[in-house]
C-alpha cells in the first residue's frame, strides 16, 4: 500500500502559484506535472492528492488568475446598479482599463496559447454580467428585441472580442463597440445616445457652457461662474453627467454626492420630452447614499420656466420644502428621500 503524502499547510496554493507561473511562461503543452512540482517543491504524489490531472490544475490556475478581476466586476456592479443607464458603460470601461493594464504588464511575457485561453475565459465571464445589466435596464424601462441572454452572448463575444483582439483599445474602438451594442439591444441609432448619460471630460466643457447659455433661464440663480465651478469639479470627480445627441450636449446635471444636492439641471428645450431629465436625475441619485435626503432648487410654483422640471421631480418622489432666495432670484427647495 502506497504511503500517503504529508500535507503541508497552504501547499495547494503553492502548487497553483507554481502552475500559473509555468503555464504563463511555457504554455499548456510546455508545462508538465513534474515541472510544476519541482517549482512548488513537492513530490508528484502530492499533486495528485489535490488535483486529478493537468487539465484540472490548469482550470484552477485560470480561476486563481481571474479572482481579482471578478472581485472588481462585482464591486462595480454593486456600486453602479442604481445607475442603470451608466452601468453598461462602466462595465466596458473597466474592461478597457484592465485589458490595457494587463498588456502593459505582460506584453511579450506570456505564451501565446495562454493568451488565447485568457481571452476565451474573459468572454465567458462577461456573459452573465452583461445579461444582468440588460435585465436591470429592462426593469428600469428599456425594451429589447431579443432575449437578454442571447443579446449578452452577442455583446460579449462580439463587442468583447473586438476589444480583446486589438493591440491596444483606443477610444474610437470603444465608440464603435458601443454603437454595435445599441444595435444588438434594438435601440434606434438616432436616439440611443439619449438613453445613456456619461461623465464629462475637459473636452466637453465648451459644450456644457453652450447648453447653459441657451437654457440658463430655467435656473436663473445659477450664475455662469457657479456653473463653470460645478463643471470643473465634475471633470475631476465625475459629479457631472451629460447626454449627447449628434456630438452635441443636450442635457446636463451637476451634483455633489457627499452634500446630497443636485446643483443644476439643464435640458435643451426641444429634447425635454425624451426622458433625459429623468435619466440624469436617476443616475445622479444612484451615486448618493441610501437612507438620506437629497435636495434640488427649482423655480417657484407658477413660474413658467420651472413647471416641466417641477412635474418631473414630483413624479420621482420629490416633495416641496421651503422657499428661498438665491443670488437675488426666487426659488423653492425640493427634497427626496433615497430608499
Amino acid at each position: 500500500m502506497g504511503r500517503k503524502p504529508v500535507l503541508e499547510n497552504g501547499k495547494k496554493d503553492e502548487i497553483l502559484s507554481a502552475a500559473l507561473k509555468l503555464f504563463f511562461e511555457n504554455g499548456y503543452d510546455g508545462t508538465s506535472i513534474r515541472g510544476i512540482m519541482k517549482e512548488a517543491g513537492g513530490e508528484i504524489s502530492l499533486f495528485y492528492y489535490y488535483f486529478k490531472s493537468k487539465d484540472e490544475v490548469f482550470d484552477f490556475t485560470l480561476d486563481l488568475f481571474f479572482d481579482k478581476y471578478i472581485d472588481k466586476a462585482n464591486r462595480l456592479m454593486n456600486e453602479w446598479r442604481r445607475c442603470p443607464n451608466m452601468l453598461m458603460g462602466k462595465f466596458f470601461g473597466l474592461l478597457v482599463e484592465e485589458v490595457n493594464t494587463f498588456r502593459d504588464k505582460y506584453e511579450g511575457k506570456i505564451h501565446r496559447t495562454i493568451i488565447w485561453a485568457l481571452k476565451d475565459r474573459t468572454l465567458e465571464l462577461m456573459i452573465p454580467y452583461i445579461k444582468e445589466i440588460m435585465d436591470i435596464l429592462v426593469i428600469n424601462g428599456a425594451s429589447t428585441r431579443i432575449d437578454s441572454e442571447i443579446a449578452a452572448i452577442f455583446i460579449a463575444k462580439g463587442g468583447g472580442s473586438l476589444m480583446l483582439y486589438e493591440n491596444r483599445i483606443e477610444t474610437s474602438r470603444v465608440d464603435s463597440v458601443r454603437k454595435c451594442i445599441n444595435i444588438i439591444m434594438g435601440l434606434d441609432p438616432d436616439k440611443s445616445d439619449l438613453m445613456f448619460p456619461m461623465e464629462i471630460s475637459s473636452k466637453d466643457v465648451a459644450g456644457c457652457l453652450s447648453l447653459y447659455n441657451a437654457e440658463k433661464n430655467k435656473m436663473p440663480w445659477v450664475t455662469k461662474d457657479q456653473f463653470m465651478n460645478y463643471i470643473s469639479r465634475g471633470v475631476e470627480t465625475g459629479e457631472t453627467l451629460a447626454v449627447m445627441s449628434n456630438d452635441q450636449i443636450v442635457g446636463i446635471v451637476t451634483f455633489e454626492k457627499e452634500e446630497r444636492v443636485i446643483t443644476s439641471l439643464f435640458v435643451k428645450e426641444e429634447f425635454c420630452g425624451n426622458g433625459i431629465a429623468e435619466r440624469l436625475i436617476v443616475n445622479s441619485l444612484g451615486q448618493m447614499k441610501l437612507g438620506e435626503h437629497v435636495q434640488i432648487s427649482v423655480p417657484r410654483e407658477n413660474a413658467a420656466c420651472g413647471t416641466p422640471i417641477r412635474e418631473i421631480l414630483f413624479k420621482m418622489g420629490f416633495q416641496e420644502a421651503e422657499y428661498e432666495t438665491i443670488n437675488g432670484e426666487e426659488a423653492q427647495k425640493l427634497i427626496c428621500f433615497i430608499q
